[in-house]
């Protein structure tokens, strides 16, 4: 060895106090603490395969259910909810066998080679942009450690894992230039391999990036809990919207629904201000606007209540019709029109637009898209009319129950 790169050599030496975690100590195969086995990594890969199982059950479940079935004809995926059931169990299950035998980062602990390495430079840069914007960022770090088989030191760059553009302000590295910390790497795998201990994730008490320490499964399963709760109303109010339209509507009807519209969407905006309180540069407008602030507010607001109505008048309407069997007064109005749109897989409706006798309005109501055969020549031949069948509900609100043909039979919608 020259004398330059034993100067070096002895220059790179940590301190006294200096010491490998207790973990890491020992020669190979180490076993791996309790702290590890329930680590943040491990954590995240239990939720994950937990995330799975149980939207496979859901989807299960819903497959069972009518309404969902009787969507099959509007989106074509309801009918197959049970394929994707299995299909997601099954990814489920190969996750959490994955979890249980697979070690993957646990190789660190239990194979890797730990190396002293100083802290050079820290910095959080970009890690993805989505549509011009930053969607995540990582720390980056230059530390420098001793190449096991020359000994001489040497520079290279190591990242943490990366996170959303919420989380920046709320996570901090307390790495500093100079610090000494533990670097890890697989056995003949350097520097490919080479990887902060801290960035790893795998023990609670040596975390670099901070935050909260890991939850339980159920914790981190609430977002996709809260999705799938969205989904499954937004498919309900397509449900109930196509199958239980009013007749006409009344500004009574329009009524009923503002003390359901002030509280759930008072509930929703409560929601969304506190999120936005506790994740700003995730909910925040992101084209910033002279005057920006009050406009998303506004735009909060307005948007919590007519969601709020939305879903209010969607359950007045459900109410309204629930268990009615009683036969309806049929209408013969006039035929304006059929309209059908489709969109692959994922969407696919139909609809007649017909004249109401009393007002002369034009109203365009759903119908299967089963049923838009039968609609065919009447909209193309001389029978210009059709039979629409309104049944007196529960809450006094007449509603549709099927739109036929003036000539045909009587077909359920």
């Amino acid at each position: 060895m020259n004398p330059a790169a034993a100067a070096d050599t002895a220059a790179f030496a940590p301190p006294p106090t200096f010491a490998f975690e207790p973990e890491l100590r020992g020669p190979a195969p180490r076993p791996l603490p309790a702290a590890v086995k329930t680590g943040r990594w491990q954590a995240g890969r239990r939720c994950g395969a937990a995330g799975l199982l149980l939207a496979g059950a859901l989807c299960l479940l819903l497959s069972r259910l009518p309404f969902s079935q009787r969507l099959g004809d509007t989106i074509p995926l309801c009918q197959r909810l049970d394929w994707l059931a299995a299909a997601l169990l099954a990814l489920g299950l190969a996750a959490a066998l994955a979890a249980r035998f697979w070690p993957g980062r646990f190789r660190y602990v239990t194979q890797g080679c730990p190396l002293p390495a100083r802290v050079k430079a820290v910095s959080l840069e970009p890690a993805l942009r989505v549509n011009g914007q930053d969607a995540k960022f990582a720390f980056r770090a230059e530390i420098e450690v001793a190449d096991p088989t020359t000994g001489l030191p040497g520079t290279h760059v190591v990242k943490s894992r990366e996170f959303g553009a919420s989380h920046k302000d709320s996570l901090e590295c307390p790495l500093r230039p100079g610090q000494w910390v533990t670097a890890v790497h697989l056995p003949g795998q350097f520097p490919a391999s080479l990887r902060l201990y801290g960035f790893l994730d795998l023990n609670p008490e040596v975390n670099f990036l901070g935050g909260p320490p890991p939850g339980t499964a159920l914790a981190g399963l609430r977002p996709f809990l809260g999705a799938f709760g969205l989904l499954f109303l937004l498919l309900w109010l397509l449900f109930v919207y196509r199958t239980y339209p009013p007749w006409r509507l009344t500004p009574a009807m329009l009524l009923a629904c503002l003390p359901g519209a002030a509280a759930l969407g008072g509930g929703m905006l409560a929601f969304l201000t506190r999120l936005d309180r506790r994740h700003p540069a995730a909910c925040g407008l992101r084209n910033r606007v002279p005057g920006g602030g009050g406009l998303k507010k506004t735009a909060l607001a307005s948007g919590a209540l007519l969601f709020g109505g939305f879903v209010s008048f969607g359950g007045l309407l459900a109410v309204n019709a629930a268990g009615v069997t009683v036969p309806g007064t049929r209408h013969r109005v006039e035929l304006l029109g059929v309209q059908s749109r489709s969109y692959a897989f994922l969407y696919r409706g139909a609809s007649v637009e017909f004249r109401q006798p009393d007002s002369g309005r034009r109203r365009r109501v759903a119908i299967a898209f089963a049923e838009l055969p039968r609609f065919a020549p009447a909209a193309a031949a001389a029978e210009v009319e059709v039979e629409v069948e309104v049944v007196a509900g529960r809450l006094g609100w007449p509603w549709i129950r099927r739109v036929v043909p003036a000539a045909g039979r009587d077909a359920g919608r």
